[in-house]
């Protein structure tokens, strides 16, 4: 159906994507609820699995499986309903969501298919499973990952791309929002090192502090004060991008070079059962960690500097648009969406 614009030469002609924005909408709903019954398990299985292993509970790690748990599943339900009004923020923001989702997907995926011989051999160790059911133990829960990491987001990314659904919401809300106010890939950065400051902050409680620092590892009051200060200054890159400065670019460039260098200086030669105890982690837990051998050295090294050098090349593409306008207000500029 073919819907006229709300003013003359406010919108061009456009089909109306009401009906799917309202779907989609309930889509995210219904994941933000089935993110929600995580909260409960999250209580469930460290309490559960505490007292399996006649140790406390973990409070710092089951405080930020909540509040992570907590955070997702009220974001969906929000960015669902703003999608079921039209929106044009909640539109922006489902782009930039199910970007990461799919991207972070893709990696899970690929990371699951990885090591899950490694858990399934740690499981099944001394028993005689048929090559059959060990195949079936990989290929049933990555079908699931494949299709709920994979192709849901992509069908959002396609379906909220689309300058239809575009339109539809611009003539729903013809209000200027501020995901307006600069290029789509700009907020998306900004978000996404907002979302990340927060993390380091809550890995001062959850995981000690701990964190690796050119050559050996930081942990209590002064690994704790430096996730603060590396948090505050990407809370600050993230307010700074978002008003296409400069300042805010480089200092992201520059901590990430840091902490690419500084991981691959530290996690090759730590010992990664201190790691853990350092942490917080019972010695019982420790073993049964490493008796899977799934985070080792390599896995760290390699999977730290990878997404530092991923979100280097982010930051590299998306430094063409802090040329296109001196001004932080340039809604023009959201035309990249």
């Amino acid at each position: 159906m073919d819907a006229p614009p709300i003013s003359p030469g406010a919108v061009p002609p456009y089909k109306n994507r009401r009906a799917g924005l309202i779907a989609f909408g309930i889509v995210m709903i219904a994941v933000g609820c089935v993110v929600a019954l995580f909260l409960p398990l999250s209580f469930l299985g460290q309490f559960v699995g505490a007292k399996s292993l006649g140790i406390p509970p973990n409070y710092g790690v089951l405080g930020q499986t909540v509040f992570m748990y907590g955070l997702i599943a009220i974001g969906f339900i929000w960015l669902g309903a703003g999608s079921i009004k039209a929106r044009r923020w909640a539109r922006a923001l489902l782009l930039i969501v199910s970007w990461g989702w799919m991207v972070g997907g893709f990696i899970g995926v690929i990371a699951f298919l990885l090591i899950m011989p490694q858990i399934i051999a740690g499981i099944t160790e001394g028993q005689a499973i048929p090559p059959v059911a060990r195949a079936l133990m990989i290929l049933i829960p990555s079908a699931i990952f494949f299709c709920a990491f994979i192709l849901l987001p992509l069908g959002l990314v396609l379906f909220y791309s689309s300058p239809h659904v575009k339109a539809t919401c611009e003539a729903h809300d013809p209000v200027e929002r501020w995901t307006d106010r600069a290029p789509l890939p700009i907020v998306a950065a900004s978000l996404w090192l907002a979302f990340a400051g927060v993390m380091l902050l809550s890995m001062t409680v959850s995981y000690h502090g701990v964190m690796p620092a050119f050559g050996r590892l930081l942990s209590g009051p002064v690994g704790s004060a430096v996730l603060i200060v590396l948090a505050l200054v990407w809370f600050y890159s993230a307010w700074a991008i978002y008003r296409l400065q400069m300042i805010g670019w480089w200092l992201v460039i520059i901590t990430l070079l840091l902490s690419a260098i500084s991981n691959l200086m530290t996690f090759p030669k730590i010992d990664i059962g201190e790691m853990y105890r350092s942490m917080g982690y019972a010695e019982v837990q420790i073993q049964q960690m490493q008796r899977f051998n799934i985070l080792n050295s390599t896995v760290l090294t390699v999977g730290s500097v990878g997404s530092c050098l991923l979100l280097l090349t982010y930051l590299i593409w998306i430094k063409r648009f802090f040329h296109r306008s001196t001004h932080p207000g340039a809604g023009t500029l959201a035309a990249t969406a």
